[in-house]
């Protein structure tokens, strides 16, 4: 058990704490909500599910939907995309 894991860094997850909080209470049910995101993990990281419901989520929340491409970009880049998107 003397065994040493090393994470990724987190710090552009961690900058975007409120976009990542606001993201998983409107997308995601409270016991999918991930505990630790590192900085290069995406969707199919944190989400399991069926991605059409996920992606109603989305549009009813931000008003877009996500594009294939969206699902493999690291998260934090994805909330970025997403922020621009609404306010375009």
């Amino acid at each position: 058990m003397d065994k040493e894991y090393k994470l990724s860094g987190s710090e552009e997850m961690d900058r975007r704490g409120g976009k990542a909080e606001e993201f998983f209470r409107a997308l995601l049910g409270a016991e999918e909500r991930p505990y630790f995101v590192s900085d290069e993990a995406t969707l199919y990281d944190v989400f399991v599910g069926d991605e059409a419901e996920l992606n109603d989520r989305c549009e009813a929340h931000y008003g877009v939907r996500l594009q294939v491409s969206d699902f493999r970009i690291p998260l934090w880049r994805l909330l970025d995309k997403l922020e621009a998107r609404r306010r375009s």
